[in-house]
């Protein structure tokens, strides 16, 4: 989707829920437009959210569905070639109740070479120290709270390592986003 070959430095910044219903704009280091999270109700469901480029073109379409249990999940899906939400990008699993584990299990699985990666989202949205690590231990993407306004709570940077999708890496955020912003 959207890769680059060097780190990417990203500014997320929550938009308020009169605005469009919510949801996120992330801007490049340049202060550009590069990614819009719809959702948050806008979409005309409750639990899904659209990822877009800067220009607004639909990237993945992301939906809580019921899970087994004491998980729901969250998938998210890109166009197939007939520009329907149909390829499976991503699967974040998310434990309820007392079971609930500081870290959430992210899978990411690709029906073109039957691949699957596994990643793990640790540390604190809440307190804005939470990154998603690979099945290696390497970090894939780093979340820090804004330097110049370290007080305001709906503005923090992700650090994506080169060669990442930041598409995918935006689509977790927003996620988590909704789970705990």
């Amino acid at each position: 989707m959207m890769m680059i070959p060097i780190v990417a430095i990203l500014q997320v910044r929550r938009r308020p829920k009169m605005v469009n219903g919510g949801g996120l704009v992330v801007t490049d280091s340049d202060k550009q437009i590069a990614f819009l999270v719809d959702g948050y109700g806008v979409t005309g469901r409750k639990n899904e959210m659209i990822l877009r480029d800067g220009e607004a073109n639909p990237l993945l379409l992301i939906r809580q569905e019921g899970g087994v249990f004491f998980t729901k999940k969250w998938r998210a899906m890109a166009h197939d070639q007939n520009r329907r939400f149909r390829r499976h990008v991503f699967t974040i699993k998310e434990f309820n109740s007392c079971f609930k584990s500081r870290s959430i299990k992210l899978s990411v699985e690709s029906k073109e070479n039957a691949n699957s990666m596994n990643f793990m989202i640790t540390g604190n949205f809440s307190e804005k120290s939470c990154r998603i690590v690979d099945s290696d231990g390497d970090t894939v993407a780093v979340m820090a709270e804004e330097e110049v306004a370290p007080a305001m709570r709906d503005v923090y940077n992700l650090e994506i390592r080169a060669g990442v999708d930041q598409a995918f890496v935006i689509g977790v955020f927003a996620v988590l986003d909704y789970l705990y912003g």
